[in-house]
């Protein structure tokens, strides 16, 4: 067993494991882009609008962000940090946005499925363009 400061052992690191040290765009819209289309389409069933303040969900998100951002920081996979940031972010600006205030499918759930889509679409064109 040997003990070595993190810079020492980074560069004794074989190339697969530097290159989940990178993001990787194409992982951070797929995700991001999937759970802003599932938030938006399901912000009714969820009953996003009835609470007032941070409602049971708020609360979910953010408990999965700090457990994303955790978990990669503590890895230093950088995609996973990524990802946590930007769920902490959508959770926290859920009730700003408006989701499940609307009677019926409002008009900031059609614009969160078409931005999910468009980031969906976006991150198949950039896993497409790195192979």
């Amino acid at each position: 067993m040997r003990h070595l400061c993190l810079r020492c052992a980074d560069a004794g690191d074989v190339p697969a494991v530097r290159s989940e040290r990178r993001l990787h765009y194409a992982a951070i819209l797929l995700v991001v882009g999937l759970l802003v289309l599932v938030v938006s389409s399901a912000a009714d069933v969820l009953q996003f609008g009835d609470a007032a303040g941070f409602g049971k969900w708020q609360i979910l998100g953010v408990l999965l962000a700090g457990f994303l951002l955790l978990i990669g920081t503590m890895t230093r996979i950088f995609t996973l940090l990524a990802i946590g940031l930007i769920t902490g972010v959508l959770t926290v600006l859920a009730d700003w946005l408006g989701f499940g205030n609307a009677e019926g499918f409002g008009f900031q759930q059609i614009g969160g499925c078409l931005v999910g889509i468009a980031l969906i679409a976006a991150g198949l064109l950039v896993a497409r363009r790195q192979r």
